[in-house]
């Protein structure tokens, strides 16, 4: 059992002094170098990805030896601080580059380009469609006052906080359809609405939450695309 024990002593990457020394300078090397071109491109590097990157490198490293390297959660903290790294929160959530999001919808067009070749469809045929919220009172952030106020106040219809959902619908060919609008609960009043032509070059209907759901989904595709022709 002894000889077992030293023989994994001796297969182990493990200096002196409780592991606190520099297990390879070439790992650590490559390592830093890898992390720092994984931000300069924003990409998110946690610690688990480190660690991981760190067994493999040091595979490449060893080149066949027999030693082994265990990338502990200790040994990443000494890692870190040895290298002047730290885990940060992000300050901005920063987007692909024009390039990357150019490239990647060129190709989204030719392979939408090539489904649409293939089942015939037309340019009426295809649909683009989007909800989004609207509030009743869009309160400003800013306005005109005297310099120095400790207090800035101002008046509001009650309704900055109530909404609904709007849903709007294009064509290929560039055709707009009528919105489809969902209220909050008040199918009542939007009733009237409707008798005293209120409502009009709209499709509104209510929710109890004001949101989309299944059954206004499906009142959706018959009130506002209408009949679907599957070839």
């Amino acid at each position: 059992m002894k000889q077992c024990e030293d023989a994994k002593t001796a297969n182990r990457k493990r200096l002196e002094g409780r592991g606190g020394k520099v297990i390879s300078e070439e790992l650590e090397r490559r390592l830093i170098q890898w992390i720092f071109v994984m931000r300069h491109q924003g990409l998110r590097v946690r610690g688990k990805m480190i660690r991981c990157k760190a067994e493999e490198v040091f595979r490449e490293v060893e080149d066949g030896g027999k030693a082994t390297f265990k990338a502990s959660r200790g040994w990443l903290s000494r890692f870190m601080a040895r290298s002047g790294l730290s885990v940060r929160r992000h300050t901005t959530a920063a987007q692909k580059t024009p390039a990357e999001m150019t490239e990647k919808m060129v190709s989204f067009v030719r392979y939408m380009e090539r489904q649409w070749s293939n089942i015939g469809a037309k340019p009426e045929d295809i649909y683009a469609m989007d909800e989004t919220a609207v509030w009743f009172d869009m309160m400003p952030q800013t306005t005109a006052n005297d310099k120095g106020a400790k207090s800035i106040s101002v008046k509001t219809t009650g309704h900055e906080k109530s909404c609904c959902t709007v849903i709007l619908t294009a064509n290929g060919s560039g055709k707009k359809l009528k919105p489809y609008v969902v209220f909050f609960r008040g199918s009542r009043k939007l009733k009237q609405m409707n008798e005293n032509g209120r409502v009009s070059g709209v499709i509104a209907t209510t929710s109890v939450n004001g949101w989309i759901n299944d059954d206004l989904t499906v009142g959706y595709l018959q009130r506002i695309i209408g009949r679907l022709a599957f070839r």
